[in-house]
C-alpha cells in the first residue's frame, strides 16, 4: 500500500473525496455536481419498468438513467459505501426499496416526487427472503 498524491495543480479543496477504480482515480461526486444530473433523473419518469425478477445495480440503472450517471453515480456509490462492484450486486437484495418502487409505481422519481401511501413500507416477509 503505497501513498497516493495528488498534485498541487489539482482543482481539489481539500473535502473532495476519491475512489482508486481500475487504477484511475475518481473524484466522488458533490451535492453541487448532481445538478448536472437532473435531465437524467427527470427522463427515468419515462423509462418503462424492467421485467426481469433481478437484475445487476448496473443494468438497473443505466436502464433507468443512463450510463453516464450509473458510472459517475451508482458506481462509486456501490464502491465507496457498500464495497461492492455495481455489475455483480442485485438490485433486489442490495436496494429492495428501488426495485419495489420501481415495480409499483413504474418509475422511482415519480414515487418520490409524487409519493402514494404505501410507497416507502413494503412488506418484510417475501417470497425471496
Amino acid at each position: 500500500a503505497g501513498m497516493l498524491v495528488i498534485p498541487g495543480s489539482s482543482k481539489s479543496k481539500g473535502n473532495d473525496r476519491f475512489l482508486h477504480i481500475n487504477g484511475k482515480i475518481r473524484r466522488v461526486p458533490s451535492r453541487l455536481d448532481l445538478l448536472r444530473y437532473g435531465p437524467a433523473l427527470l427522463r427515468e419518469m419515462f423509462v418503462p419498468p424492467g421485467n426481469a425478477e433481478d437484475e445487476s445495480v448496473y443494468d438497473f440503472a443505466v436502464r433507468r438513467v443512463g450510463r453516464r450517471t450509473t458510472d459517475d453515480l451508482i458506481v462509486p456509490y456501490c464502491r465507496a459505501l457498500l464495497g461492492g462492484d455495481a455489475r455483480q450486486m442485485s438490485t433486489r437484495s442490495h436496494f429492495p426499496r428501488l426495485w419495489f418502487l420501481e415495480r409499483r409505481r413504474g418509475s422511482l422519481m415519480r414515487a418520490l416526487l409524487f409519493p402514494r401511501r404505501g410507497d416507502f413500507v413494503y412488506a418484510s416477509k417475501d417470497s425471496w427472503l
